[in-house]
């Protein structure tokens, strides 16, 4: 079930960011390994640790830097020996150096155009927008029972009716151990059915069936609250994502208007085809 990003995701996005080279990279490009005769420095370990983000997560902040310049070494070995046998010659090799320069041409307008924009009086500015709708908005702890018809839902409410205790053995009998936690609503989120019937009850009160294009619900309100915004700086760092995430949509939408794009696939047609129907 789809519901509405809210200011938690920006707490996520700020989490997941750290540094995985030494301070002293920052400072100057030294060179921090050599393979026969090429020097890997420190800026080329800056570059390897943006592409290896998602390995990195699993390891120590001790181990990340020498594993980047482990997998940095081995590289260039490998490519070395690609040279050897003339392999930037190939047809192969041609693709990928095409592909590569466009990422690599994508990136530094990215840093040296688009990121500059964004600064940290934006964050401050979104922080506080987004601060403003938590300290006023209530929102709602739910938990459902979701069924295929009207009928099993029935009756699941009508067990839960002044046994509301017997809600997570009825989950585990009819939601067929699927997640029967919600999380906290917002008035607004969707689908709408559902947080208008959670918002319309007590703490501890069941709701009617409610019918959605998912199936049929029943409600468990936990918790009513209103919730506090993170320290600004906790988070400062997934606000300023964010917003170059944004910068970047935008220059997107711009540039798309003024180019020629055309999909000559017949299958991507026909799905651009469906997916401006669905818009409209």
């Amino acid at each position: 079930m789809m519901l509405k990003t809210t200011f938690a995701a920006l707490i996520a996005v700020a989490a997941s960011a750290f540094i995985v080279a030494p301070a002293a990279a920052q400072e100057e490009d030294k060179v921090v390994a050599r393979v026969n005769s090429y020097e890997i420095k420190a800026s080329e370990v800056a570059l390897a640790a943006e592409d290896l983000l998602p390995q990195l997560g699993n390891l120590p902040k001790q181990s990340r830097y020498p594993f980047i310049v482990q997998y940095l070494v081995e590289r260039h070995l490998l490519a070395q020996a690609g040279q050897q046998q003339k392999m930037d010659q190939t047809s192969e090799y041609k693709k990928r150096l095409d592909y590569y320069q466009a990422k690599a041409l994508r990136d530094a307008y990215f840093l040296k155009v688009l990121k500059p924009q964004v600064t940290e009086d934006d964050a401050r500015k979104e922080y506080d927008k987004q601060a403003a709708k938590l300290g006023t908005q209530e929102k709602v702890h739910a938990r459902h029972i979701l069924v295929a018809d009207e009928k099993t839902a029935k009756e699941v409410h009508g067990q839960l009716k002044g046994n509301v205790e017997a809600f997570d053995e009825l989950a585990k009998k009819y939601a067929a151990g699927a997640n029967t936690d919600l999380g906290f609503l917002a008035p607004d989120d969707k689908p709408v059915e559902i947080s208008k019937a959670a918002f319309a009850l007590k703490v501890g009160e069941v709701s009617a069936p409610v019918k959605t294009e998912f199936g049929w619900h029943v409600l468990k309100i936990d918790e009513r609250k209103v919730p506090e915004p993170q320290p600004f700086e906790k988070i400062k760092g997934g606000l300023i994502q964010l917003l170059s995430r944004q910068k970047v949509q935008a220059a997107v939408a711009i540039l798309t208007k003024k180019a020629k794009i055309e999909i000559l696939d017949p299958d991507l047609k026909k799905l651009a085809e469906q997916q401006k129907k669905q818009q409209q």
